[in-house]
C-alpha cells in the first residue's frame, strides 16, 4: 500500500534523475512509483543493430505493450555498436527507411535524433527511392549524423538528410566517427553530384554545424566538402553556419565558392585553450575579416569554454578581427545540462570571468553597430522555468555591465529554443 502522496513521489524521483540505479530500484517499490520513474528512465533511448534486424517486430510491439512510451521518449540514439576485436573496424548499420518510419511514428514527442555510424538506405542504390518513405514530423530540435568511414562518407550523409527532408530542424550537426581506424580510400570519388541536392529544396535547417571532422585531411576530399556545403546552400536549406576552431580551415576552402553569398549568419565558437600545437591559431582568425558581407556574427561559448579563461581570446583576437562595419554581433552561451555543474553555476562562470571593460572597449570599434544580441541555449533536459530564469539572469548581468557603452535600443536578448524540451 502506498502511503506517500503522488506529488512527493514525483519530487523524490525527480531528484534522482541522474542516478539510473536508484531510479530502477524506486520503480519496484510500488505501482505508484512506476510511472514517474519510467518517465525519466525512458526520456533518452538508444537502439542498436538488433532493433533493426532480427528483433524489428519485437521493438515495435514494445510500444503496444507500454503505450505511455509514445509520449515519454524525447531523445533517440541509433548506434551501429562497437567494433569486434582489437583490430576490427567499427560496424556500419544500414537502416531500412520503411521500418524507421514505423518506429518514429511510435514516438510522438521526439526532439533529438542522433545517428552513429548509420545511414538510412533504400533497397535500390538511388537516394531518390527514399522519397516515398520520407518521415513527416512537426519539428526536431537536433539532428546529429556521425556517419561511418567504411562506406561512401558523403553518400551516407546525403541519404540520411533526404530521409529527414520533410522535418524542420533547428540544428543539423555532422560529426565524425572518432572510433574509426582511418578513412577508407575506396570511398573517394563517391561524392554526391551537386544536382542531387535539389531533392532537399524546401527543407529548412536553423543552424548547420559541420563540426570539426569534415574539414580534417583524413576525411573526404575538398571537392566533396565544397559539394556538400554548396549543395545545402544552393538548395536554400539554411543561411546560418556554425563553426568551431576548425572554422578558419573552412573559410580557406569555402570562400571561393559562389554559394557563400547565401550565408547570412555565422556562429563562431570561441576556442577554449589555444594550443601552440593546434592546426588553427588565434592569429589565423584574421580570415574572419572576410565576413564583412554577412548580416550577423554570433560568438558561441560552450560548457568547455566556460571552464577556461576565454575572455582575452575573445577581445584580443576574435572581435578585433571582425570588420569594423559589422552591424550585428551576438553572444550565445550553450550550456550542457548533462555536465556535472548546474546550468546556473555554468552561467555564473561566464558572467564572472568575462572581462566586461575589455568587452566594452572592443565593441566601441564597430562604427556601424546596430544590434548586440545575447542568449542562453540549454543542451539537455531542464524545465522551462529554469531555462527562463537563466535567460533572465543573463539579461540582468548584461544590462548592468554594458549600459554605458551599448544603449538599451541596441541590446537584444534572444530566448533560443530549448534543445531539451
Amino acid at each position: 500500500m502506498n502511503v506517500l502522496p503522488q506529488e512527493l513521489i514525483t519530487l523524490i524521483v525527480t531528484n534522482l534523475a541522474r542516478d539510473e540505479a536508484s531510479l530502477k530500484a524506486c520503480s519496484v517499490v510500488a505501482s505508484a512509483w512506476v510511472a514517474p520513474c519510467r518517465e525519466i528512465l525512458f526520456r533518452s533511448v538508444t537502439l542498436g543493430p538488433r532493433h533493426f534486424g532480427e528483433d524489428r517486430q519485437g521493438t515495435l510491439e514494445v510500444f503496444d505493450a507500454i503505450p505511455t512510451l509514445k509520449a515519454i521518449i524525447v531523445t533517440l540514439t541509433i548506434s551501429a555498436g562497437k567494433s569486434r576485436g582489437r583490430d576490427g573496424y567499427p560496424p556500419r548499420l544500414a537502416i531500412d527507411p520503411e521500418h524507421l518510419v514505423a518506429l518514429l511514428r511510435k514516438m510522438t514527442r521526439l526532439h533529438t535524433i542522433v545517428l552513429e555510424r548509420c545511414a538510412v538506405e533504400p533497397k535500390e542504390d538511388m537516394a531518390s527511392s527514399l522519397l516515398p518513405h520520407c518521415w513527416d514530423y512537426d519539428r526536431l530540435r537536433l539532428l546529429r549524423i556521425a556517419p561511418s568511414h567504411q562506406a561512401a562518407h558523403l553518400v551516407d550523409i546525403f541519404r540520411t538528410m533526404v530521409f529527414f527532408r520533410n522535418v524542420p530542424v533547428d540544428r543539423l550537426e555532422l560529426r565524425r566517427d572518432y572510433d574509426a581506424r582511418g578513412y577508407d580510400a575506396s570511398s573517394h570519388g563517391k561524392y554526391v553530384p551537386s544536382h542531387f541536392y535539389e531533392m532537399l529544396r524546401g527543407w529548412r535547417v536553423g543552424t548547420f554545424y559541420p563540426y570539426d571532422a569534415i574539414w580534417k585531411p583524413s576525411t573526404p576530399s575538398e571537392r566533396e566538402i565544397k559539394t556538400l556545403v554548396s549543395g545545402l546552400l544552393s538548395a536554400g536549406v539554411t543561411d546560418t553556419i556554425q563553426l568551431n576552431n576548425w572554422g578558419v580551415q573552412f573559410l580557406k576552402s569555402f570562400w571561393p565558392v559562389p554559394e557563400r553569398e547565401n550565408v547570412k549568419h555565422f556562429k563562431l565558437e570561441v576556442l577554449a585553450r589555444p594550443s601552440p600545437h593546434a592546426a588553427v591559431q588565434p592569429e589565423d582568425w584574421s580570415l574572419y575579416a572576410r565576413l564583412a558581407s554577412v548580416e550577423s556574427v554570433t560568438f558561441v561559448f560552450t560548457t568547455q569554454t566556460l571552464l577556461e579563461r576565454f575572455s582575452k581570446v575573445l577581445t584580443d583576437h576574435a572581435l578585433r578581427c571582425l570588420p569594423r562595419s559589422t552591424r550585428t554581433i551576438g553572444f550565445e552561451v550553450q550550456i550542457d545540462a548533462g555536465y556535472s555543474a548546474s546550468p546556473h553555476v555554468s552561467l555564473g562562470w561566464w558572467t564572472n570571468k568575462m572581462e566586461w571593460e575589455d568587452l566594452s572597449r572592443a565593441l566601441e570599434r564597430f562604427v556601424n553597430l546596430e544590434s548586440v544580441r545575447f542568449g542562453v541555449t540549454v543542451l539537455g533536459e531542464v524545465g522551462w522555468r529554469e531555462a527562463a530564469a537563466l535567460n533572465d539572469d543573463m539579461e540582468a548581468v548584461v544590462r548592468s555591465r554594458l549600459s554605458d557603452v551599448v544603449t538599451a535600443e541596441k541590446l537584444h536578448f534572444v530566448r533560443t529554443p530549448l534543445q531539451g524540451q
